[in-house]
């Protein structure tokens, strides 16, 4: 009798695997659907049929073009590489594996890989929503960077004296800056000085641009200035260093050229000297 109920339930569980299934409900699956999720019953139109939701598998997606963490050695390290399986077998695996959803819970904008719903199709992830994302670029040149302005603080230090000229930046008070981008998208440019005598401290003023790159390119921005400047900077000092940031990470010049060494003698541009800088690193600025 026992052997003969697990026939049957064995015969009833190969049924189930070959057809189609409804779960949350005992009615029979709409004719187009494989699996059918409901759980109101006698809902033949558009309304809902149900009070709760899919939860779908949430992962780290580390490769825009690979089925990571799907085929990684170790699905908890990205940099653990490929398994053996998908070695031997990625084209094909790539393709049976087309039309897979996560949910994506890393982003990466110059992975081009974005948080929230993700789906294979078959040679890369793409995101479910449409959203540009942040930009992605590099300086083109750092002899291109110049600063335009009136810059005065008071001439003394740590204390401002009583009835010491001070002059708000103005329009007048800029940054024009060329870069290349490689991504587009959303960007804010910030230029933070820190203060010559202690770089630790801000100096009152910035420059800040913030818009949208719609396409790939070079593009010179003028980033206007605001605030006053608090301290004057001291004698022998090179000046005020800029630090240039998009979007929260520094902009650094993708190629070895020369960088200008920018100086301010308190009101107007004075003097320039040029140095060299190695690719990858950050454009060096000086106001004083």
């Amino acid at each position: 009798m026992i052997r003969l109920f697990l026939v049957l339930l064995g015969c009833f569980f190969m049924h189930l695997s070959q057809a189609q299934v409804t779960i949350g409900s005992g009615e029979e699956p709409a004719e187009g659907a494989v699996l059918h999720l409901k759980e109101k019953e006698n809902v033949t139109d558009a309304g809902h049929n149900s009070y709760r939701g899919l939860i779908l598998p949430r992962v780290n997606l580390s490769e825009k073009k690979q089925l990571y963490p799907m085929f990684l050695n170790n699905p908890e390290d990205p940099a653990s590489g490929a398994n053996s399986n998908y070695i031997s077998n990625k084209i094909a695996l790539n393709k049976t594996h087309t039309g897979m959803i996560v949910y994506n819970l890393t982003e990466n904008d110059e992975k081009e890989l974005c948080l929230g719903l993700n789906q294979w199709d078959g040679e890369q992830w793409n995101c479910f929503q449409q959203k540009i994302g942040n930009a992605v670029g590099h300086i083109v040149d750092c002899d291109g960077i110049n600063i335009a302005g009136h810059y005065k603080s008071p001439d003394q230090y740590p204390q401002t004296p009583p009835g010491s000229a001070v002059v708000p930046l103005d329009a007048s008070s800029y940054i024009t800056i060329k870069l290349e981008i490689t991504k587009p998208g959303a960007y804010t440019i910030h230029v933070t000085p820190a203060y010559a005598g202690d770089h630790t401290k801000t100096n009152g003023y910035f420059f800040i641009a913030s818009g949208m790159f719609m396409e790939k390119g070079v593009y010179t921005l003028t980033i206007p200035g605001s605030g006053t400047p608090f301290w004057y900077t001291p004698a022998g000092n090179p000046g005020d260093e800029l630090a240039v940031t998009m979007n929260g990470k520094p902009l650094v010049l993708q190629m070895a050229r020369p960088v200008q060494r920018i100086s301010l003698w308190r009101i107007t541009l004075k003097s320039r000297t040029m140095r060299w800088i190695a690719a990858g690193q950050p454009c060096m600025a000086y106001i004083n």
